[in-house]
């Protein structure tokens, strides 16, 4: 991370979060405030991809999947709404995996699928009280 702020010059600030965790979020969110950072944009990026047949998958697997790919996500925006600018874009990273069926996918597809879905309403929720909206890319809005 260091290298990384180096790279990206003065400017820059570097924080951990982990993706997965509530207070992590909570975190973020006040360490931003009181350094008076406002945002233009919020990429929900941070995802698990683990891939395990039907009867092979335990409940760490779907948990560690869930938590970061959704609860995370949901989270992490609602956290975060009250420092972005008007007009600021919300975007979450989805994947094909949540529209076609693959072996081995299922967990991670149903949680972009809930992800996709998360988009689709708060960007119907969000838009009416004039704050950003959050929306699905073009290959998510099949």
């Amino acid at each position: 991370m260091d290298q990384a702020k180096a790279q990206l010059g003065p400017n820059a600030i570097a924080l951990r979060n982990d993706a997965g965790e509530f207070k992590s979020a909570k975190q973020l969110a006040m360490t931003l405030a009181d350094q008076g950072i406002k945002l233009d944009a919020l990429f929900i990026n941070a995802g698990v991809a683990k891939f395990a047949p039907l009867e092979a998958v335990d409940e760490a697997l779907w948990d560690e999947t869930f938590n970061v790919n959704v609860k995370g996500a949901y989270f992490a925006i609602q956290a975060l709404l009250p420092l972005l600018n008007q007009g600021a874009a919300i975007v979450l990273n989805g994947s094909i995996n949540a529209h076609i069926g693959m072996p081995a996918a299922s967990v991670y597809a149903a949680s972009k699928a809930a992800l996709i879905s998360l988009a689709k309403n708060l960007s119907s929720e969000l838009i009416g009280r004039g704050t950003p909206r959050a929306r699905a890319g073009p290959a998510q809005r099949r």
